[in-house]
């Protein structure tokens, strides 16, 4: 039976339809599969390369694999607005267009799942930007101006949480009683992240001091007027905050890289911060497992033994030789 349903699979004629066509009946299919919006918007931009490289009336019967990769290296070497793409750009870019022409195959619009041999270009773990401790002390003294602000940001910096994750919590997902919240990432997945007693008690505040009385809200955050926070209006409050800080590189995912590098510093376990982070693998935490360790390795300079020891002992023997001068051997060959 399953011979004959193989071979019927290779004998069935696609059905005929233009590129567009194709975009739109994908979409519809992740929409119908409750994708989350950020998800059908990186679906419209990158297939929207397709479209413009190809047009709209394409016909899905006229692709082949040596086209499609004539177009992955194309977009690879063009530079858009006078610089080259970055290497996660065009990871996401081929990762894209893969799901897209599998589940073409799998719907009958191709004879042949056409990107099966491609394999994305795995994008270098780079040194993620966190803040430092003076700057994490400038912010939340910047936001403090604002309860809700200020409640923002503690909770950005304790948990990791995503912009469009803190715009969704609502009021039923706050547990004060053991300090958790319960958030929804990526792929509508529930997960639950743990939070310290300044976020406690600046939600509190917020809660009991400025937020908005609108009875019909659910959502945590509110604007002034009393409707839910949205990630553009988050922006605008990141905006305000770089000024009044005076830390021009801030946004909202700043604060995602900086919890994570200071939860792994501090002692934390990978695994339980994949958890926290929402990532569905390892591989995804690793770029703060290598930042933090290279922080770490710097630190533990301090701590060296040998040092430690030398030290002590050069200590002791001063003591005891008080009036003895050093020598002044000659170091500038040795300095780094």
């Amino acid at each position: 039976m399953l011979k004959n349903m193989i071979e019927a699979k290779r004998s069935h004629v696609p059905e005929p339809g233009s590129l567009r066509q194709a975009i739109d009946r994908y979409q519809t299919f992740n929409r119908s599969e409750r994708k989350s919006p950020n998800t059908i918007l990186f679906y419209k931009e990158r297939l929207g390369k397709l479209i413009k490289t190809f047009g709209p009336e394409f016909q899905m019967a006229d692709f082949d694999e040596p086209i499609l990769r004539e177009h992955l290296v194309g977009y690879s070497t063009k530079k858009h607005d006078g610089t080259p793409l970055r290497p996660g750009t065009l990871n996401a870019h081929a990762r894209a267009l893969r799901a897209f022409f599998r589940w073409c195959y799998l719907n009958d619009i191709t004879a042949s799942h056409l990107l099966a041999l491609l394999r994305p270009p795995r994008p270098p773990i780079e040194i993620v930007d966190v803040l430092e401790d003076d700057e994490m002390t400038k912010l939340m003294a910047a936001a403090r101006r604002r309860k809700r602000d200020h409640a923002i940001i503690t909770l950005m910096l304790d948990t990791g949480v995503r912009a469009a994750e803190l715009c969704g919590i609502t009021i039923g997902n706050v547990d004060m009683g053991d300090n958790t919240i319960k958030v929804m990432g990526k792929g509508s997945k529930e997960r639950m992240i743990p939070f310290g007693r300044t976020t406690r008690r600046a939600l509190l505040a917020y809660a009991t001091e400025e937020r908005p009385d609108a009875g019909y809200e659910e959502a945590v955050f509110l604007s002034s007027y009393g409707a839910r926070l949205r990630p553009d209006t988050l922006r605008q409050i990141m905006v305000r905050l770089r000024n009044l800080s005076g830390i021009e590189r801030l946004h909202a995912h700043l604060m995602r890289h900086t919890f994570a590098t200071k939860f792994l510093l501090n002692g934390g376990d990978a695994l339980m911060l994949k958890h926290i982070l929402g990532h569905s693998t390892l591989a995804m935490t690793d770029r703060y497992v290598h930042f933090a360790s290279a922080q770490g390795v710097k630190a533990s300079r301090e701590f060296s033994p040998v040092d430690r020891h030398v030290d002590g002992r050069s200590a002791a023997r001063n003591l005891l030789r008080p009036d003895r001068k050093r020598s002044a051997w000659p170091t500038s060959n040795w300095q780094s």
